[in-house]
């Protein structure tokens, strides 16, 4: 590829996907992981939007280590989530993210795009049909469609 020219990565279809899930904290992740500890299941965790800028790349790469560590039986792949925000994307980046949903569009777009690609990770898109928890934590199946 020509250095003058960005790549260009289409993010990746996530609502195809059986067993995706979406987070907004670690006891959240432990409850899908343990939901699933005794199953031969995959799950795709992705962090509910907003909660990367407001906790923090770092916190949430140490948090999926951690859940990760904690079940190590489950094959789970976890997705930082940016929404539209260069900067977290960023951040997200620097603190080992390769694979991400970001939703800004044009040079932004690219710049994430390249630099996801060359981590070797995947850009996605935020999944429409996932679990999700409810107020009191219990995991249900929303189809956005």
């Amino acid at each position: 590829m020509a250095a003058n020219k960005a790549a260009t990565v289409s993010p990746v279809d996530s609502t195809s996907y059986p067993h995706n899930i979406v987070f907004h904290h670690k006891e959240q992740a432990e409850q899908a992981l343990a939901a699933v500890q005794d199953r031969d299941v995959s799950l795709r965790l992705f962090t509910a939007p907003g909660v990367a800028e407001r906790c923090g790349p770092k916190y949430l790469e140490h948090l999926a280590r951690r859940v990760r560590q904690n079940h190590p039986k489950v094959d789970a792949h976890f997705i930082i989530d940016c929404g539209k925000d260069l900067p977290t994307a960023l951040r997200a980046l620097a603190a080992g993210w390769t694979d991400m949903v970001f939703d800004q569009r044009g040079k932004a777009a690219r710049q994430v795009a390249d630099l996801v690609k060359a981590a070797g990770g995947t850009l996605y898109q935020r999944p429409r049909t996932a679990y999700r928890f409810n107020a009191h934590d219990t995991l249900l199946k929303i189809d956005a469609n």
